[in-house]
């Protein structure tokens, strides 16, 4: 499980069955039930170019914090796959993955779980009916364990 290949092709699964999920469910889904107002932003006649807009600027968001704020690169490799000279670890270390925060990750990783956590209460309270409430408070805890390990790493 420490293998940065296997964790690899595990980020390369998440990252397509999140983007699965919303081009082909949640996407669709948006644009057939969208309001009235957010239908005629840009143009006279229904389209969907209000909820593409809020598409393109939360994927330019997490692009701006997986690109820019956290510089994320390894220094075992150049860009043909093959080792940079010199960059071997002391007395036989694997060569690793460095993340350059600026020291203030931590504090962006609070408040964006903050905002998650906000997010999920906000879902759980509009829900119209008890057994919903359950459903939706079971999927919250049962996904609790990806938050504290992205605290704890």
């Amino acid at each position: 499980l420490q293998s940065p290949k296997f964790i690899s092709y595990v980020n390369v699964l998440t990252g397509g069955m999140f983007i699965a999920m919303g081009l082909f469910h949640i996407l669709p889904e948006s644009i057939e039930h969208q309001p009235c107002s957010l239908a005629t932003l840009f143009t006279s006649e229904e389209s969907a170019m209000g909820i593409v807009l809020f598409v393109f600027v939360g994927f330019m968001i997490v692009l701006f914090f997986e690109r820019v704020l956290f510089d994320v690169h390894d220094h075992s490799k150049s860009c043909d796959n093959t080792p940079n000279p010199g960059t071997e670890g002391a007395e036989g270390e694997e060569d690793h993955l460095h993340v350059e925060t600026q020291g203030w990750g931590a504090a962006v990783l609070l408040i964006s779980l903050g905002v998650h956590s906000v997010f999920e209460g906000i879902i759980i309270g509009t829900a119209e009916s008890v057994g919903t409430v359950f459903l939706l408070a079971g999927i919250v805890v049962a996904h609790k364990w990806a938050a504290a390990f992205a605290m704890a790493d």
